[in-house]
């Protein structure tokens, strides 16, 4: 069989983010899906942990105050305000789907305008390698004190079809 025949069916790593706002007033705001940008260092941590040479995981997510568009040399976020563990990372088939909340006084972000995040291997800011990431200035999100940001990716590696 032809190795470009084999390659076929788990190529692709595509990444869709929804985020989810809720207001103290009882008010949801919801936006996406909206397809991400996985960067040259997210395609390489993908590739590590197949082979199992990389021993930690995706497993926050950063968000950040930049709008700038998404770029395959992309490392960090240039305006990163916080980076939290995710509360959900799991697998279905081939679906991996990650999640967290951030609160708007939780986590001192009232007031700030938000445009990008990022999926992380690393707990600490400007560290680790970005394995997905999106920039939504066309839809800004802005906390009060008592505001909730649900951010969720479900990265789909390959296709079944």
């Amino acid at each position: 069989m032809d190795n470009r025949q084999i390659g076929k069916d788990i190529s692709g790593i595509e990444g869709a983010w929804r985020f989810t706002v809720y207001r103290a007033d009882g008010r949801i705001e919801r936006f996406g899906p909206a397809h991400n940008l996985v960067p040259d260092s997210g395609s390489v941590q993908f590739a590590q942990k197949l082979l199992d040479e990389q021993t930690s995981r995706s497993a926050y997510i950063a968000v950040g105050t930049v709008n700038t568009a998404e770029a395959m040399a992309d490392t960090t976020l240039t305006g990163e305000v916080d980076r939290k563990i995710m509360s959900l990372n799991a697998t279905s088939a081939n679906v991996m789907v990650q999640a967290c909340t951030f609160g708007g006084a939780a986590d001192t972000l009232t007031g700030v305008v938000l445009q990008e995040a990022g999926a992380f291997n690393h707990a600490s800011s400007g560290q680790g390698q970005m394995t997905n990431r999106i920039a939504f200035a066309s839809s800004p999100v802005t906390l009060a004190a008592s505001d909730l940001l649900k951010v969720e990716i479900a990265t789909t590696i390959g296709s079944h079809s």
